[in-house]
């Protein structure tokens, strides 16, 4: 017993696990089963819609005029993704050590379900040719096949550094880490348009959305007693005893 109620303790002094001991992770865990589960399906729609735009539009070859592919010529940057695989390790590791990492992976996780699914829309609206090298056609006799070749929309690679980003802006109080976070955001989409992988549409686009859905998903958790979806998301008791503005830098 006193060796059980030391594992107690120690868990409950970690920011993460604390919940885990607590009686409000059964209704935790729901709520992020449920944001879970609309992540893989908004991420499935993001797919199909993929393949759909694909279908529809045959993905035009050549790359539309742009603004950056002028000024700044082609550069292959070797390990392109490291910048990101940084800001994603720093994001879940921030997760772990804070005092809602539960409710931070949730508002991440459906967050990220949300722009997926706008994604989706996206890439059936509009078809955009791929600007990237390595994007080239094979003819024969009977039809026409392009390979590596995708919907240049906006980057999901840029979607997921800008919500790393936003995780150090809203939920740190060290202002160097988190301008030190939105500068390897902004060279992870620097990069994808010097090396081709989108367009200046990309610094644009990427983070209006991303940030927008962001910041619209956080004020509402500032009352979540207000009903709906997020009320209920953000409700941490069966309840509903919901915490008006928990929203914590620590």
């Amino acid at each position: 017993m006193v060796r059980y109620e030391a594992h107690g303790a120690l868990i409950r002094r970690l920011p993460f696990t604390a919940p885990l001991v607590g009686r409000s992770f059964r209704p935790q865990a729901k709520r992020l089963v449920f944001c879970a589960t609309y992540f893989i399906l908004c991420f499935a729609w993001m797919i199909a819609s993929t393949l759909i735009s694909g279908y529809m539009y045959k993905y035009p070859l050549g790359e539309l005029p742009d603004l950056m592919f002028r000024l700044v010529p082609y550069v292959p940057i070797p390990y392109l993704d490291l910048p990101l695989y940084a800001l994603v390790v720093s994001a879940f590791a921030r997760a772990i050590w804070h005092t809602q990492g539960l409710a931070l992976a949730r508002r991440f996780i459906f967050i990220a379900g949300t722009i997926c699914m706008l994604r989706g829309l996206l890439q059936i609206a509009t078809a955009l040719p791929n600007p990237r090298p390595m994007c080239v056609v094979y003819q024969d006799d009977m039809q026409e096949t392009l390979t590596r070749c995708g919907n240049a929309v906006f980057s999901s690679y840029g979607v997921l550094a800008v919500l790393c980003a936003c995780v150090w802006h809203t939920y740190s109080s060290r202002v160097v880490v988190a301008l030190a976070a939105w500068a390897m955001a902004a060279l992870v989409l620097m990069s994808r348009v010097i090396s081709r992988e989108g367009y200046t549409l990309d610094l644009i686009i990427t983070p209006l959305i991303t940030v927008l859905v962001w910041e619209l998903y956080h004020a509402k958790c500032m009352y979540p007693t207000g009903g709906g979806l997020i009320g209920w998301l953000e409700c941490p008791d069966e309840e509903g005893a919901c915490a008006k503005g928990d929203i914590k830098k620590r």
